[in-house]
């Protein structure tokens, strides 16, 4: 996943179905965590999210 991609909780883990805007990531050792702003969450609270535990929902077109 990569910024800019529509992603949403796995159906499996998480019954909360809204979707989320992937704004940017963080490294920290091994792990990646993707930073969502969740459209149900007010503008700018953005939240720390494991990529596994997300499935993407719509690529980001990348051509200009």
């Amino acid at each position: 996943m990569s910024i800019g991609d529509l992603v949403k909780y796995n159906p499996l883990q998480c019954n909360n179905q809204i979707a989320g805007m992937v704004m940017g990531y963080e490294r920290t050792d091994s792990l990646l965590y993707l930073h969502v702003q969740w459209f149900d969450w007010d503008d700018g609270d953005i939240a720390v999210e494991n990529p596994d535990a997300l499935v993407l929902v719509s690529k980001a077109n990348e051509t200009r």
